[in-house]
């Protein structure tokens, strides 16, 4: 069973309306890896250090602040790169994991592959970069 609605959407085989470069896999994945973003640069979330517990050296950031703010920078990227008319429709099944009211009909399945497709291309992007 699904855990969100993007994975429903697949499942159902309506992300497979985009770039025939990409297939409905690969929109899920940026999908899922794109909300992964978003919860990680919720700056809000960032709690009080506590000092008694002994610090492990584990990352190249000082404290979680500045991590927040990496992560915050490196989801806004990718947010900017969806153009505006998609990302309506981008907040409320990937960010929000709330379906529309019916059924989605060809140019509402077309519309959320397509806005996809814009983060498959940074991911892949961010990627060959490493």
């Amino acid at each position: 069973m699904e855990k969100t609605i993007l994975e429903k959407w697949y499942r159902k085989g309506w992300l497979k309306y985009g770039l025939k470069t990409f297939n409905a896999l690969d929109r899920l994945t940026a999908g899922r890896i794109f909300y992964r973003d978003y919860i990680t640069s919720r700056i809000f979330s960032v709690g009080v250090i506590d000092h008694e517990r002994p610090a492990v050296d584990g990352g190249i950031f000082k404290n979680t602040v500045e991590s927040k703010l990496a992560a915050k920078d490196k989801f806004l990227k990718a947010y900017k790169l969806v153009p505006l008319k998609y990302r309506p429709m981008v907040e409320k099944i990937v960010l929000e994991n709330k379906d529309i009211d019916k059924i989605p009909n060809k140019t509402e399945k077309k519309t959320l592959c397509e806005a996809l497709d814009f983060l498959v291309c940074y991911y892949a992007e961010k990627k060959n970069e490493l």
